[in-house]
């Protein structure tokens, strides 16, 4: 699990580094375009609770393709739900971010964000909460609080950073 963590964070700071570049990329999408349009999405307010509800649904939809394949008896590896959740919420995150031309980029991101560092602060909150639970099921309880937390934590760093970056030629 530990190795996990480290190699997911390795791929993550990989990609901070190619950032501009898988921006660039992204110009000329048709989402793009249809949100550059859009003159409610320059709002950074609106286009931040627009991310906040896209976050929202894309945590949901990766929570379905880990607990489905449990309920119905198939054998899958959690680790493909999380790596297409990832690419799916960055490639997402990278669309808002080329379609959102308004001022405040920074406000655009918290707001949006904000979702996970509240999934954050909820992990912290129920690991100082007193518990019922003994033995390996306490164990196994706060192994996933702590997964939780660190997910949660390093998908608010980077869909902030996502969101709200800026090159200098856009003025950031």
């Amino acid at each position: 699990m530990t190795i996990m963590i480290l190699i997911g964070a390795i791929f993550l700071l990989i990609f901070l580094l190619f950032l501009k570049p898988f921006l660039q990329m992204l110009e000329g999408h048709v989402l793009v375009d249809r949100l550059k349009t859009k003159k409610g999405f320059q709002s950074p307010l609106k286009a931040g609770i627009l991310t906040f509800g896209l976050n929202v649904v894309l945590v949901s939809i990766t929570v379905l393709c880990l607990y489905v394949p449990a309920l119905i008896g198939m054998d899958m590896s959690p680790l493909f739900a999380m790596v297409f959740g990832t690419i799916m919420s960055v490639l997402a995150w990278g669309i808002l971010n080329r379609g959102y031309q308004g001022n405040r980029p920074i406000m655009m991101g918290f707001i949006g964000s904000s979702f996970y560092l509240l999934a954050f602060i909820t992990a912290l909150i129920v690991w100082f909460l007193p518990s019922s639970r003994t033995g390996e099921e306490l164990f196994h309880w706060e192994i996933g609080l702590i997964m939780i937390g660190v997910i949660s934590f390093i998908a608010w760093v980077m869909n902030l950073t996502v969101i709200s970056y800026r090159g200098k030629e856009e003025g950031g």
